[in-house]
This record gives structure tokens, C-alpha cells and sequence, in this order.
């Protein structure tokens, strides 16, 4: 994931295996994104 830090700067974070998927979730909120939104039939 890269961010903007407030001076600026861009940071990178790699987050792996059972912290990744949680951030996914809360990133998908920040877009406005559910979990039902990217359920298939």
C-alpha cells in the first residue's frame, strides 16, 4: 500500500497473509465499497 505522509513523502507498506486481508476490508470501506458488492452469483 503506498500513502502520502503529511511532509509530503510517499511510504510503502506491504502487509501479508492475515493482516492484509482485514486492511483490504477497511480500505474497500474507504472506497465505499461493501463485501456483498464483490460477491458473485
Amino acid at each position: 500500500m503506498e500513502a502520502t505522509t503529511l511532509s509530503d513523502e510517499i511510504t510503502t507498506t506491504v502487509y501479508e497473509r492475515g493482516l492484509a486481508r482485514p486492511i483490504h476490508h477497511e480500505l474497500d470501506h474507504l472506497d465505499g465499497l461493501l463485501y456483498t458488492t464483490r460477491m458473485h452469483d
